[in-house]
């Protein structure tokens, strides 16, 4: 997984193997990883803010679906360039040399900064199963709780 750090020189890259370590009393140090306390505190706050709403719309509809799922992975993507996030909070789209053209622009207003994926779907079945979905469900509320306490206390230091 690799994070763009703003005081780090490249991207900082974390194994598979290191985020599947994460234990239930190290997941912060994950969410610390992807959001670094070196990003712009609006910014971080911004984009946890903005991945609660997905994960809590997401939560809903799970909640109606019939749907089987023993596990998935949700994938959360930002872009973290300063170029891009500062036009796309300005609405100013222009490029290094001043000008681009009117499709570029609309483009680049249209893409969004951040973006959440539920993927991973090999052991789902298209049924209504409750006591499947209700752990599911659970992973889902810990998930956002999570992002919540994370979001209100900062990253750790």
């Amino acid at each position: 997984v690799p994070v763009d750090d703003p005081e780090a020189p490249a991207f900082i890259e974390y194994s598979r193997q290191w985020c599947k370590a994460l234990t239930k009393e190290h997941i912060r140090d994950g969410l610390a990883a992807f959001f670094p306390s070196s990003l712009d505190p609006g910014f971080r706050d911004y984009l946890i803010r903005q991945f609660l709403l997905e994960l809590r719309e997401y939560y809903e509809i799970m909640q109606q679906m019939d749907v089987q799922l023993i596990a998935s992975s949700l994938l959360f993507v930002y872009d973290a360039d300063l170029d891009r996030r500062r036009a796309f909070f300005d609405g100013d789209v222009s490029n290094d040399e001043g000008s681009e053209t009117s499709q570029s622009a609309s483009d680049n207003e249209q893409t969004p900064l951040l973006d959440m994926r539920a993927i991973d779907f090999a052991h789902s079945q298209w049924k209504k199963d409750d006591a499947t979905m209700a752990g599911y469900l659970l992973g889902l509320e810990n998930l956002i709780k999570l992002f919540e306490d994370f979001g209100a206390n900062g990253p750790s230091p």
